[in-house]
């Protein structure tokens, strides 16, 4: 989940990239669409994720095409973001998946 990491530092994710980033980045790992139940996740985390998605759709929905990196961040949904993001790290690090050095034991 190396996009939620990036999304928890709020404003400061859409600066290096720009607001067109900080949405497709996002969706490359998780698609737009939804979470699909897989073995790789656990109950948790598929409804912490997808109660993150719901709200990151709603920003991405509700942000115009053409608008500057600036206006995007001054429409506070970076701020309002961040911390979703962070609560839904929580969720995944309770297994140490956070932690790439890490090896989930089979």
């Amino acid at each position: 989940m190396v996009e939620l990491e990036r999304l928890a530092e709020g404003a400061d994710a859409v600066r290096p990239w720009g607001f067109v980033e900080y949405f497709e980045g996002f969706f490359m790992e998780v698609p737009y669409e939804g979470v699909l139940p897989n073995q790789a996740m656990t109950a948790d985390e598929i409804t912490a994720l997808t109660a993150f998605l719901v709200k990151f759709r709603e920003a991405c929905d509700a942000t115009p095409k053409t608008m500057t990196d600036r206006a995007f961040v001054a429409s506070g949904w970076p701020a309002a973001l961040a911390p979703l993001a962070t609560a839904t790290l929580a969720v995944f690090a309770r297994r140490g998946l956070m932690d790439i050095e890490k090896v989930d034991p089979l």
